[in-house]
């Protein structure tokens, strides 16, 4: 049966303007890249989640190979469903037959050959019929995407790149991407088929992000084949190639820390994405220093190689976790987080009421890069994930705040400036037997559904992924919620006194006969390691942790 991805009017109408489109939503980033010229195509979708420096994170990339050749299509599990044919356009009929009938018969079709206002359209869906083998649905035209949606076919995943990192399991190994196979018809489903181990210790991998070598959309060689693994902990930046060998990925090009630390007086790198430049730009948490420092350092999209910091000088704000943009809108909105010097200890009560904790969001001009407003969100709310709509036009979207259990709408007024309003506020659990009297939710990331009508909240302190409904004029509403750990299950250290939410603790989770362990989120500062000192000088970045307060403590 095919499988459909659903894409919304405003990812329809990029769709129209050429083969190659991108939207992203936390971490999950879905893309279609075509062939100008031969009409292949493919669809890509990757997935990453969060975590606070000094915790072992786990994130997530799918990519999906199928068909002959080197056609090839990506999708996350979960996001494809089936969709009913829509009715037949009446505006690209002709194009997208010429088209379809050159690319199966191997000819070379140009856009000199087929004339109209309708041809990137259809030679964005002959690409993806050329690139995946299968009989292609029809896209509408432009005016009918405007009003509705198009769907494109995707056949399903079969392989899954998922980072691991050893950080704070006394394990002395370096971390690895790990391939999943995914493919039902296969011996090893659901087995991990390959592991690239990276060559540098305690690296703590954290977000991976898809980069193609060239965004423009009419350039031929435009591939997905890269993905963009920072180090936490260590700055250090690989760049993985699972184009030529998408079972065995290898590593083609590694950033040392101390480029990143001299060029640009930045470390702590986290969450990497695509600017509509082509160029990549990946957010950092502090200076070399473990010191709290916001902004940008740029890689060149072709070559990837270090070009500097992106925002102005004097721009860099206090703290700096994640963002998103508008391109549309000319506009990016970025989180603060915490110092890595303090985060890398574990999370402290006696950290509270300090200062210490990031509480703005920071409004971006896109294209000045500086910023234009800065929302506090109050003491002690670190604010982490942020989101906007996948409608392009749409001036409005989430933040997360992990320990006030809050989430945020923002959204752009009349007054030409940005405002907030509280959309979602998850209660905190009164408890014994943990670090504190009450648990917070802690909040670690948010991701918007393809079509935004669904919010995905992970709460990490709690256990909970949380399935909230979006309707435009109305609070998010909660329809779904599965615990996959967390620290208040049954029979665990946490007895949970007064909850507002539940009637009793949830059940542990049990898969394949093995208990899912419990996240470690109670421990108290000075029974996890620190992180490594990684200051200008200072070569390696293995974590030497004797007991003592590194220098910059």
């Amino acid at each position: 049966m095919e499988q459909m991805l659903e894409l919304s009017p405003s990812q329809g109408r990029a769709l129209a303007q050429g083969p190659h489109f991108r939207g992203a939503f936390g971490g999950l980033s879905v893309s279609t890249a075509g062939n100008g010229q031969e009409a292949n195509g493919g669809a890509i979708i990757s997935l990453g989640s969060s975590s606070l420096p000094g915790i072992c994170s786990l994130g997530t990339s799918v990519r999906q190979r199928r068909g002959d050749g080197d056609g090839f299509a990506e999708l996350v599990p979960g996001l494809a469903h089936e969709a009913s044919e829509p009715a037949e356009p009446t505006g690209s009929s002709r194009a997208r037959d010429q088209i379809r009938e050159m690319a199966f018969e191997e000819q070379t079709c140009t856009e000199q050959q087929i004339s109209g206002p309708d041809w990137q359209l259809a030679k964005a869906e002959t690409s993806c019929a050329n690139k995946c083998k299968v009989p292609c649905q029809q896209f509408q035209t432009c005016q009918d995407i405007a009003k509705g949606v198009c769907c494109v076919p995707v056949p399903r995943e079969d392989v899954a790149y998922v980072t691991c990192t050893y950080r704070n399991t006394c394990i002395e190994k370096p971390d690895f991407l790990a391939v999943i196979d995914l493919d039902p018809c296969s011996p090893c489903y659901g087995q991990v088929i390959h592991r690239l181990f990276m060559p540098n210790l305690g690296d703590e991998l954290h977000s991976a992000g898809w980069i193609t070598v060239c965004v423009c959309p009419d350039n031929a060689d435009t591939r997905w084949t890269k993905l963009i693994v920072p180090g936490l902990i260590s700055s250090r930046i690989y760049v993985v190639d699972v184009g030529s060998r998408c079972h065995t990925p290898r590593l083609c090009k590694i950033i040392p820390p101390e480029c990143v630390f001299w060029t640009c007086d930045k470390g702590y790198l986290n969450v990497p994405r695509q600017l509509p430049c082509g160029d990549v730009l990946i957010a950092n948490l502090g200076d070399p220093a473990g010191n709290s420092k916001g902004g940008f350092v740029v890689l060149d999209g072709h070559n990837f190689e270090l070009k500097g910091n992106w925002e102005n000088e004097c721009e860099s704000p206090a703290g700096g976790y994640e963002f998103w943009f508008q391109p549309c809108l000319d506009v990016l909105i970025s989180t603060s987080g915490i110092a890595p010097k303090i985060a890398g200890y574990g999370f402290c009560p006696d950290d509270l009421k300090k200062g210490i904790f990031g509480r703005n969001i920071y409004v971006w001009n896109l294209s000045c890069r500086n910023i234009i407003q800065c929302i506090d969100l109050g003491e002690d709310s670190l604010p982490l994930s942020v989101k906007f709509l996948h409608n392009r036009n749409a001036a409005e979207g989430y933040v997360s705040c992990a320990l006030s259990g809050v989430i945020y709408r923002f959204y752009k007024c009349q007054r030409d400036c940005w405002e907030v309003e509280e959309a979602i506020c998850i209660p905190d659990k009164e408890v014994t037997g943990w670090i504190m009297p009450r648990m917070p939710a802690f909040i670690v990331d948010i991701v918007i559904s393809p079509d935004d009508r669904f919010l995905y909240v992970s709460n990490w302190w709690h256990g909970d992924v949380r399935q909230y409904e979006l309707t435009r004029g109305c609070k998010p509403r909660l329809v779904g919620q599965v615990f996959v750990g967390g620290s208040i299950v049954r029979c665990g250290p946490v007895a949970v006194c007064r909850d507002e939410e539940l009637k009793c603790q949830p059940e542990p989770l049990v898969v394949k006969c093995r208990r899912v362990a419990c996240s470690s989120a109670g421990t108290a500062r000075g029974c996890t390691s620190p992180p490594p000192s990684t200051a200008p000088g200072t070569g390696s970045s293995t974590p030497t942790w004797s007991g003592k307060a590194p220098s910059w403590c």
